[in-house]
């Protein structure tokens, strides 16, 4: 049975308005006006939350026989602010008036001081704050899926692929050895030259390829090897949770040069001006998971004897250059037997975290040149603390999720890769000449 629950909530009401004097001249005298402009109150906060779920009857006891929840729910935050801007305003000229007696400038004074909703300062939420980026959320959610159920396994080593490519560890080791008796060999003897040929920019290249290559897997081997040792399956628990996890991010700001007013007299064309920034901030994070029963005691997929698809796809040439693309490794074991596990449930969840903001920089007013007859005095323009912002958190959790048939496309590069990729590249191409 469904459920769908909602509050929505306002901080308290804060009053605002704006004050407007004028002093205009005549003649004889000067008129002074004091006009109340705009005014009234505003909630500052506001904040929204919903949540969408399904109810169990008689949970409780439900859950203390041992049986497995997972439903979908969508769980929505919203918090909105909208600072008190300041107004201060001041616009000044003269003009000359030839129907006095005698002649004589007449000035125009009018100020703007008080307060109002940034919302009025700079305009609504929906029309102001920036749009949010892009993140490839579908293809997300595919390969933190797919990963969770390629983690589904008992191997603490890869046994198969280790026998495999036995021959090329111990050749590789032989190898390394011989290359490190023929250096030690050269310092005793003091031959500068034979050294120097060991550190050439190629031989250079080629330890830093046996190191990333050959000694880091035979490390990792040994440790997977020692961890098979002292595995023994009967004695995990018997319900075991396989978790993979993916985020991405985005931030932009924009600065754009906004025209608030203008105001043309005989003076000329006057100007109030603002820079509007708007940031934006969005990360999504997604985990998935997969619950599963065990349902043997044998050893053999701990020693990874029962991962035949991750092995041959291991030992393809540059298979693991591929997965830095495309993650064609994680889909083909998402959907491999895993032998002694049985699937109970699986589920992703995606907090979807948006953050975004519109502000006034900076203020300020322009006034025209004017000339001997219309003298600009005075034009100031101030918009201080106007602020709007928005947080959205949406969180939705998806009961049994499909796994992906198609590798997504992925960037898993970093220097040490790149260098990786320029050195077998360069040893592919000259290798062919």
């Amino acid at each position: 049975m469904s459920r769908f629950r909602e509050r929505y909530t306002l901080s308290d009401a804060v009053s605002y308005e704006v004050n407007t004097t004028k002093d205009t001249d005549t003649c004889t005298s000067t008129n002074h006006e004091d006009i109340l402009g705009q005014n009234g109150t505003y909630n500052p906060m506001e904040t929204y939350e919903s949540m969408l779920d399904e109810v169990t009857p008689n949970f409780v006891n439900l859950r203390d026989r041992g049986l497995i929840f997972n439903k979908p729910m969508t769980k929505i935050s919203r918090v909105r602010e909208n600072r008190l801007s300041g107004v201060s305003a001041d616009f000044s000229y003269k003009d000359w008036n030839t129907a006095c007696n005698p002649d004589k400038f007449l000035v125009f004074t009018q100020a703007d001081r008080g307060s109002r909703p940034s919302t009025l300062a700079i305009g609504e939420f929906d029309v102001v704050l920036p749009e949010q980026p892009d993140l490839g959320l579908a293809s997300l959610v595919d390969q933190a899926v797919n990963k969770a159920w390629a983690n589904v396994s008992l191997s603490e080593t890869e046994g198969l692929v280790m026998l495999a490519e036995s021959e090329k560890t111990i050749v590789s080791l032989v190898s390394i050895f011989r290359r490190l008796i023929k250096v030690l060999k050269a310092l005793k003897r003091l031959d500068v030259y034979a050294l120097k040929r060991e550190v050439s920019a190629k031989q250079l290249a080629n330890r830093y390829m046996e190191l990333r290559y050959a000694l880091r897997p035979l490390v990792y081997d040994a440790a997977g090897t020692v961890a098979a040792l002292q595995a023994v399956a009967g004695a995990l628990e018997q319900r075991l949770t396989f978790r993979a996890h993916k985020e991405s991010s985005d931030y932009y700001s924009t600065s754009d040069l906004i025209v608030k007013q203008t105001y043309t007299n005989a003076c000329g064309t006057w100007y109030k001006k603002a820079t509007l920034e708007k940031t934006c901030h969005r990360v999504v994070d997604v985990r998935a998971g997969v619950l599963t029963l065990l349902s043997t005691t044998s050893k053999l997929p701990v020693w990874g004897f029962a991962n035949p698809v991750e092995a041959i796809w291991e030992i393809v040439p540059f298979s693991f250059i591929v997965d830095w693309f495309f993650t064609v490794g994680d889909t083909l074991a998402a959907w491999a037997p895993d032998f002694g596990l049985r699937p109970l449930a699986s589920w992703s969840t995606v907090t979807d975290t948006l953050v975004r903001t519109a502000s006034y920089t900076t203020t300020w007013a322009e006034m025209p040149t004017g000339n001997s007859l219309h003298v600009p005095l005075v034009h100031d323009y101030l918009l201080p603390n106007s602020y709007l912002s928005e947080v959205l958190v949406t969180k939705t959790r998806v009961a049994n999720p499909k796994r992906s048939v198609m590798p997504s496309v992925t960037l898993k590069l970093n220097t040490f890769k790149l260098l990786d990729l320029v050195i077998i590249a360069k040893q592919i191409f000259f290798a062919r000449r």
